[in-house]
């Protein structure tokens, strides 16, 4: 055996049984022009920076640093779609996992208590956090290994139909209600199995009822109606092919009649955009994240 050998695999072996802490720290871009209060616990760390970026440093174990950059791009994802949801803003990694952090950084002095469902979750022009949505984080990064779990589905969902909005509103418009219709599709998930038709002996999803039981759960009865029709518009998309609007934005939202169109009328691409969805979905899942992190 080559000199060293036996050395170099006794190293290993107790890198594997033991691996190492790492605090590791990247900067995250912020799609609006703001950036985070500073937030602390002992698993992650959100810190200010620049308007339009902020600090995220996150807790991981790895054999190396080479795996331990490897752990962190695993587990920041998640991060950030969750923080998305929570300040209603798009958020990318702007570096990779960078330099170790200060594991005993002090934060947490700003918090927002109260529910919001449009707009952004300001604090003296800084984006704040609910106090609940630390445990909610810890959770995260505290699995073992990422879990592909209902709600980290959903916030991803919605995350991506935050970005389409904001990136190219006009045209995307169907494909963000697609996003969105999934995200509550998965938040709306049962542990227990659907039931089976006594005739053919399959399962009974029953998805649409699901999602619009949601709506109605978290914002009243009138709400009915709003999630049908975005379930439908979701579902002819899909199926065939059909969109919202059938004529460019020209700077008016008035309609100009055409019987070929699905509503009988030429619809600017404005009325495409899911405005009002992405406000209740969001809002929906800051609540259910919010609730799951207390147990309830």
């Amino acid at each position: 055996m080559p000199p060293g050998i036996d050395r170099c695999v006794k190293e290993a072996l107790k890198r594997f049984k033991g691996p190492q802490t790492f605090f590791l720290q990247s900067s995250i871009a912020v799609s609006k022009p703001w950036t985070f209060h500073g937030y602390s616990t002992t698993l992650w760390h959100l810190l200010p920076s620049v308007p339009g970026s902020a600090l995220l440093a996150l807790r991981v174990k790895g054999f190396d640093r080479v795996d331990a950059d490897f752990e962190y791009l695993m587990r920041v994802q998640p991060v950030l779609d969750q923080l998305a949801t929570f300040s209603n803003s798009v958020l990318t990694l702007s570096a990779t996992a960078g330099t170790d952090a200060d594991s005993t950084n002090g934060a947490n002095t700003v918090f927002y208590p109260e529910e919001w469902m449009d707009g952004h979750p300001l604090v003296d022009g800084r984006l704040a956090l609910p106090k609940e949505s630390l445990a909610c984080l810890d959770a995260l990064i505290s699995d073992p290994l990422p879990k592909e779990g209902q709600l980290r589905r959903a916030t991803r969902h919605f995350h991506e139909a935050l970005h389409l909005m904001e990136i190219d509103p006009a045209p995307s418009g169907d494909v963000a209600t697609a996003l969105l219709i999934s995200a509550l599709e998965a938040a709306s998930l049962e542990d227990n199995p659907a039931p089976t038709c006594t005739c053919c002996g399959q399962p009974i999803h029953a998805i649409s009822k699901r999602v619009v039981a949601l709506g109605v759960k978290h914002l009243g009865p009138d709400a009915e109606r709003f999630f049908k029709e975005y379930y439908s518009r979701r579902s002819k998309f899909l199926h065939t092919g059909a969109v919202i609007h059938s004529m460019p934005l020209m700077r008016s939202s008035q309609p100009i009649l055409d019987p070929h169109a699905p509503e009988g009328c030429a619809m600017p691409s404005v009325v495409g955009r899911p405005t009002n969805l992405l406000e209740f979905t969001g809002f929906m899942l800051r609540r259910l994240s919010l609730a799951n992190s207390k147990g309830d």
